[in-house]
C-alpha cells in the first residue's frame, strides 16, 4: 500500500476527536497545556486550532512526512493495532 487508506484516516481522525473531546474537557490537561506553550514555542492560538490541524492531516500529508523522515528510496511499513483494552469499532 502507498501510505494509509481513507477508511484509516478516517479511524484517526475519530479517535482523535474523542480523544480531544476528553482531554479538552479536563482543566488540568488545559493546564499543563498552557504551561508548555512557551516551552513548545507554540501559540494560544495553536490550541484553539488543534483539531482542526489534525482533523485536516490525510494521507499524502502522512506519506510524505514518512518519506521525508526516512530518506528517499527507504522501504517501510508501520503496522498500528488497538492498544491493550482497545477493541475495533471503539
Amino acid at each position: 500500500a502507498d501510505g494509509p487508506t481513507e477508511a484509516e484516516i478516517a479511524m484517526f481522525r475519530e479517535r482523535v476527536s474523542v480523544y480531544l473531546d476528553t482531554t479538552l474537557s479536563d482543566p488540568e490537561a488545559w493546564a499543563r497545556r498552557l504551561s508548555l506553550l512557551d516551552l513548545r514555542g507554540r501559540s494560544l492560538d495553536d490550541l484553539v486550532t488543534m483539531r482542526d490541524q489534525y482533523m485536516a492531516i490525510d494521507a499524502r500529508a502522512i506519506r510524505d512526512e514518512v518519506r521525508s523522515a526516512m530518506g528517499s528510496g527507504a522501504r517501510y511499513t508501520a503496522i498500528v493495532r488497538p492498544g491493550e483494552g482497545e477493541h475495533e469499532g471503539e
